[in-house]
């Protein structure tokens, strides 16, 4: 399934392309004397991107009735999976338009004699076969228009990275003429974008250190008229490194066993690799909870330290699955743990797979923790079919999906880590 290639005391582990299970292999780990051999599990799984759809825009004239589109020619998929259009739907009236999909990529619009203008209410969702994009995707029909319409764009770049953005390749005015950027405005996070001296492109700086996605509205001209459209900057394979304490706790259940625990070490070290850890900045603790709370590393500043204690971490439950067990010691360290003169966010992720049965309520525990002098915001990861939805819900902080996700099974959990951290550390100004 593999290779490796040993230099001195650390080993590097090649997956074979396409890949995925547990592999298996020996080291012999010894001096000039003697040696033992040792066996290494590594788990290699594939993490799928959700697609993203970008803005399009479909310009008929005034005298034809059917006009085709293929709106996935301009969206983004970062696993390169092969995409489709997955449904459709109108924010509002149709206007008697009719649309449908006609091979699984293309758009059949059909206008009434009747209409003229623009109409911007249909979206459309895009699909890799793994999954659905998040948020839809807006469609602008124009039949006989004069003036520019402007579509909303998506950029995905590297955190701190500079981007040039051709906005326009996807906006249109019906007569043919140049359009050109007039106006950007300064983005929810700050940043003023800039305006290429011939119009046509704008340059967007990432805000160092931030983490998650920026907005801001530019405005496209030509001389009949302009409009106004939306760009989405959204920094990626980024590093978390605000101040705060993260506490992640995992389930030492029946159900979940050794296996369970194994893709668990793997989904903290996942988020582990987006966080930038240090003693004055973020620290992060993991704790195994079944009927006793283990607490496998405190709040430690030290990266490695923290990878180190996942890879030889073992599987110590078998008891009941006792969640306010967990939660209580979870607030019995960052209590011990607080920072002399220093006040920074406590998060906490608890992951779940099945119903708490523990000798207490494991709610009044969350609630103490989220109300209380510590004021932690709480992230239920629920795994597998049984979990108690409704429990999960009141232990986080919200209820919403940005506190409350779930995994068809402990395999699937490193899909959730991007989104996880991404909130984590858009909420880490507030307490």
């Amino acid at each position: 399934v593999s290779s490796s290639a040993v230099d001195g005391g650390s080993i590097t582990y090649f997956a074979t392309p396409g890949a995925v299970g547990v592999d298996n292999f020996e080291v012999n780990v010894g001096d000039t004397l003697s040696g033992t051999n040792q066996s290494v599990q590594v788990v290699v799984t594939i993490v799928n991107t959700v697609p993203e759809g970008r803005s399009d825009f479909l310009s008929v004239d005034q005298g034809k009735a059917v006009g085709v589109l293929s709106p996935l020619v301009n969206d983004v998929d970062a696993d390169k999976d092969e995409l489709f259009i997955h449904s459709l739907e109108w924010d509002g009236s149709n206007a008697g338009i009719t649309a449908s999909v006609v091979d699984g990529k293309t758009l059949s619009i059909i206008f009434p004699s009747s209409f003229s203008g623009n109409i911007d209410n249909l979206y459309y969702y895009v699909n890799d076969s793994l999954a659905k994009s998040v948020s839809p995707t807006r469609i602008t029909l124009c039949r006989g228009c004069s003036v520019p319409v402007a579509s909303d764009d998506k950029y995905i770049i590297q955190q701190g990275s500079t981007a040039s953005m051709n906005v326009l390749v996807n906006d249109a005015d019906t007569d043919g003429d140049a359009i050109s950027v007039s106006a950007v405005s300064v983005s929810a996070q700050g940043v003023q974008p800039s305006i290429s001296t011939d119009g046509t492109t704008i340059t967007y700086i990432a805000p160092q250190g931030y983490c998650g996605q920026d907005e801001f509205t530019y405005t496209a001209k030509t001389i009949d008229g302009q409009d106004t459209a939306t760009v989405t900057v959204t920094m990626t394979n980024c590093q978390c490194d605000y101040a705060m304490d993260v506490f992640v706790l995992l389930t030492g259940s029946v159900s979940a066993g050794s296996n369970g625990l194994l893709w668990q070490r793997q989904f903290v070290s996942n988020i582990l690799s987006r966080m930038k850890l240090s003693e004055t900045g973020l620290r992060m603790g993991v704790i195994q909870y079944s009927s006793v709370a283990i607490v496998e590393q405190a709040l430690t500043g030290d990266a490695e330290k923290l990878q180190t204690v996942l890879e030889t971490m073992t599987y110590a439950g078998g008891g009941l699955n006792d969640m306010s067990v967990g939660l209580t010691e979870a607030s019995s360290q960052f209590s011990s743990m607080a920072r002399s003169g220093q006040s920074v966010p406590r998060r906490l992720i608890l992951v779940a797979d099945s119903p708490s049965n523990g000798l207490s309520d494991p709610i009044p525990a969350a609630t103490a923790l989220k109300t209380g002098q510590l004021q932690v915001r709480i992230y239920t990861v629920g795994v597998g079919q049984t979990v108690n939805s409704q429990e999960l819900a009141a232990i986080a902080t919200d209820a919403t999906g940005d506190y409350v996700t779930t995994a068809l099974g402990f395999t699937f959990m490193n899909s959730l880590v991007t989104g996880l951290v991404d909130h984590i550390c858009d909420m880490s100004s507030k307490v």
